[in-house]
């Protein structure tokens, strides 16, 4: 049986077309649901599909959208516009009508014309500042007084959720503030911005001092909260540029001198040709003259150079950089071509770390280019060692013909090469010398090696545990046996006569090879 809908009523609310109009862009829709004879549907949830079109008939809807609604006795609300936002190019500045289609059946017929509220009609005063109430001006309003202090020219207070004063400009200044001896602009809202500018092709406010103790642009707050808080989704939150001074001063005695916030970029930028980008001064013990803060797992201070120093913190008597978090790193720093951290004191350590996190370091390093994640010159102290990326001792050995030998290798003293291995080739070799480390995806842990004296390409196992090449043609190897070098090039075997084994045992066996060759787990102790 065809779906019908007895129409209930309709709220219909418009946004502004005004950059800063905060009415939201829906409609408020209630209905009854029936069949073609007047009875209400059974309860339960609908496909239900609405469209706008710009005529009473025919052509394409300008708006569509699908909501599944629950129908109790008939009855149901929705709210359009809220999975598929109504778009701005729909003004509402021309009728409109609505349809619905409630699946599977066709778009119901007729459709219904949009209507406003009573009230409504009064907003086309609002159309410009010419209809303000009592007022019909042929050109802009201009507002021109002489005033001493402390009285304003212009004064304005939102108690609302608006602006205390606004300023759009397309290609100039949306507020200008010029004041030789105070603050240029000076705004104050009950509950949002004292001021706010906005233009899309200059500086939202732009505020000039003539006067050494005055800035042009001053934020006071006696809360404890931020006296200039800057905030950007795409670009920056505070930007101050200075040729010759400091782009960013901010001096507190008891919180942060310099706060910024921005969704998507920096909160505070500071850039300057012949001095500190930015420079922050406390006069707290408690608090830092630079705060970096970030409580999403990212950085709390972050450094980028492309030629220089990413992050530098001198100290004559204290710590140089003190990084301190509680689950992430306490100091990251990046640079292009140089150090992303440098930390230098004379009389305390250069850079000192402190995390409180069981699983994280107060100094971590890491490289994904397969080179070193640390590098110490001089003499390195710990409390304990652990090594988390390999299980044995090896140490790098040049050999016979200076070539790479195959992983899992046994190897012997060279007797004509001094210094250098080669592959092992008979059986209960004393020259046994360890096991080429790499086998079965087992790295060194420790690797010892002096520049210039103990080199080599082949990485060779003399303690841990690491992974040899067995042959168990002259008996299986069971966990627990001697292992000694075989007739088979490179490979150990099970060492069952004693007297020969005397100083040509490479290992213990850690696991078991029944027959034929393959890798087995070997304890590394020569003996």
């Amino acid at each position: 049986m065809k779906t019908c809908i007895m129409f209930f009523g309709v709220i219909v609310l418009l946004a502004l077309q005004s950059s800063f109009a905060q009415i939201p862009r829906t409609l408020s829709y209630q209905a009854v649901l029936t069949d073609n004879v007047g009875v209400p549907k059974p309860d339960g949830s609908y496909p239900i599909t609405f469209r706008l079109y710009t005529a009473v008939s025919g052509g394409a809807a300008v708006w569509t959208e699908l909501q599944t609604l629950q129908v109790r006795r008939g009855l149901f609300s929705a709210v359009l516009g809220s999975v598929t936002p109504i778009a701005a190019n729909l003004t509402f500045t021309q009728p409109y009508w609505l349809s619905l289609q409630v699946a599977p059946d066709p778009e119901m017929s007729p459709r219904l014309p949009l209507t406003s509220v009573g009230y409504s009609f009064n907003a086309l005063k609002a159309d410009s500042a010419r209809y303000a109430q009592g007022t019909v001006a042929p050109a802009p309003l201009a507002l021109a007084a002489t005033v001493s202090s402390p009285n304003f020219v212009f004064s304005s207070t939102a108690t609302g959720t608006g602006g205390g004063v606004q300023g759009n400009s397309p290609s100039g200044r949306g507020v200008a503030g010029i004041s030789s001896t105070w603050q240029g602009v000076y705004g104050f809202s009950n509950s949002n911005a004292g001021i706010v500018g906005e233009s899309p092709l200059f500086h939202g406010i732009y505020g000039v001092s003539h006067s050494v103790n005055n800035a042009g642009t001053y934020g006071i707050n006696d809360a404890n909260g931020f006296g200039v808080a800057g905030l950007s989704v795409g670009g920056v939150g505070v930007q101050g540029n200075s040729t010759s001074g400091r782009g960013v001063v901010g001096i507190s005695t008891t919180y942060q001198g310099v706060f910024g916030y921005s969704n998507s970029n920096a909160g505070v930028v500071g850039e300057s040709p012949l001095f500190h980008g930015i420079y922050g001064v406390s006069h707290s013990v408690n608090n830092a003259g630079t705060y970096g803060r970030n409580d999403a797992n990212g950085f709390g201070v972050a450094g980028v150079s492309v030629g220089g120093v990413g992050v530098q913190g001198n100290s004559t008597t204290g710590r140089g950089i003190a990084g301190i978090s509680g689950t992430w790193q306490g100091v990251f720093g990046y640079s292009n071509s140089n150090a992303g951290v440098v930390g230098e004191s004379p009389l305390f350590h250069g850079v000192y770390g402190v995390s409180h996190s069981a699983n994280n370091a107060g100094v971590f390093g890491t490289n994904d280019a397969g080179g070193w994640a640390g590098i110490f010159t001089g003499r390195v102290a710990v409390n304990v060692l652990q090594i988390n990326g390999g299980s044995d001792l090896a140490e790098p050995f040049e050999t016979e013909l200076d070539e790479v030998v195959e992983p899992g290798s046994i190897m012997v003293i060279d007797p004509m090469n001094p210094g250098k291995l080669k592959l092992s080739e008979m059986p209960y070799d004393a020259r046994v010398a360890g096991i080429v480390s790499g086998a079965g995806n087992i790295k060194p842990g420790i690797t010892l090696q002096q520049d210039g004296v103990t080199q080599g390409q082949t990485l060779v196992a003399i303690a841990g545990r690491v992974y040899c090449k067995a042959d168990a043609h002259t008996g299986a190897i069971e966990p627990g046996d001697l292992l000694t070098t075989s007739n088979t090039p490179g490979h150990a075997m099970k060492a069952t006569e004693r007297d020969r084994s005397h100083g040509a045992i490479i290992g213990k066996a850690m696991s078991s090879l029944k027959s034929g060759t393959g890798l087995v787990l070997v304890l590394v102790n020569l003996q």
